[in-house]
């Protein structure tokens, strides 16, 4: 959202930028007006999401002065020149954060129908200290105050929204139902063995961001490591043991990176090896999270959270998702399971 002040900060019009940036805004004043400013709000202009100050403020952004025309349509939008926050050499946090965010609607979460009517009004909150590291929870992402953490949309603010799109698309699971990260005494990281639960939910949540990276006939899609954001994985062919394989000597089958790969695997259309030539839409591979029944039985969408507690931390993951997914739609997702480990579960 943009709009236009005289010398006095009055508003005197409103409006939205297009895909580039480039923005027309009809302006009206009862004054002699020569001059004025834009300012704008890291706000998506369908509501989709707002970037906000670490405590929820308005973060707004204001140019210098320029030369107004009474009397005329700017039929250039240019007209104003080139306006940017931030260059190569001194990238502006906020503005990345905003980027990031737009890549993740646009080029992923919005081809999803169960989290369009949903994902709307999602906050993001940069910076604070809310959270050991960036963390998402309802309609709400709070990122971290680390140097990189605006520069690394892959792994914060893209994952974070992942994780939003999973909720949207899961409508009302328990929030307490895949968090428990003690498996690894260390929190968790792409390539460490985890609780299926919540390492199901990290590659889900990594794979809505990296498919606003990748589309699905990428041929080398890269992960980034969401403790350090580097982006030096090979998708389809990092591993232990190298190629893809599995390494059970590091518990290779319970590793964010292998649940990532099988969902990646259900979504390219690369064929990676044995009979795996499945190729999904992007809107069966991510509402699939939604075709999980209500409840906490086998394959249900709450089964870790049994009794209202969290009983079983292997009770929901890469099994569930292929039942799921089987039952939905008539196809056969056993290949591509077993070139991912046959993780735990069932």
């Amino acid at each position: 959202m943009i709009v236009i002040l005289d010398s006095s900060n009055r508003q005197i019009g409103s409006g939205t930028t297009d895909f580039n940036g480039n923005f027309l805004v009809r302006w009206t004043s009862s004054n002699n007006v020569t001059s004025g400013k834009v300012r704008w709000f890291a706000e998506h202009s369908g509501n989709r999401f707002k970037v906000k100050t670490g405590t929820g403020g308005r973060h707004t952004f204001t140019s210098g002065t320029r030369t107004l025309n009474n009397g005329r349509t700017q039929t250039n939008p240019n007209s104003w020149g080139d306006i940017r926050w931030g260059s190569s050499t001194t990238p502006h946090p906020v503005s990345n954060v905003y980027d990031g965010a737009h890549r993740t609607w646009f080029y992923s979460a919005q081809y999803s129908p169960r989290a369009i009517p949903n994902f709307v009004n999602v906050e993001l909150r940069a910076f604070n200290t809310n959270c050991p590291t960036s963390c998402a929870n309802a309609l709400r992402v709070d990122l971290d105050t680390g140097a990189d953490t605006p520069y690394v949309y892959s792994a914060r603010t893209a994952h974070e929204l992942g994780h939003i799109v999973s909720d949207q698309v899961s409508q009302g699971r328990e929030a307490a139902s895949c968090n428990d990260y003690s498996r690894n005494g260390a929190g968790w990281s792409i390539t460490s063995p985890e609780h299926m639960c919540a390492g199901y939910e990290e590659a889900y949540a990594t794979l809505v961001g990296d498919i606003g990276r990748h589309w699905f006939n990428a041929p080398q899609p890269f992960a980034c490591g969401y403790e350090t954001g580097v982006c030096s994985l090979n998708t389809e062919t990092s591993s232990a043991a190298g190629g893809g394989s599995c390494d059970g000597s590091v518990e290779e089958e319970r590793w964010v990176l292998t649940t990532l790969r099988f969902l990646w695997d259900v979504y390219d259309d690369v064929n990676d090896g044995g009979s795996e030539s499945v190729r999904q839409t992007y809107d069966r591979v991510i509402d699939n999270q939604g075709n999980f029944a209500i409840g906490t039985a086998n394959h249900q969408r709450d089964e870790p959270f049994a009794g209202g507690t969290l009983s079983d931390q292997d009770g929901k993951g890469q099994f569930d998702y292929l039942v799921n997914f089987e039952t939905a739609h008539p196809v056969e997702l056993d290949e591509a399971d077993a070139i991912n480990c046959f993780p735990p579960g069932d």
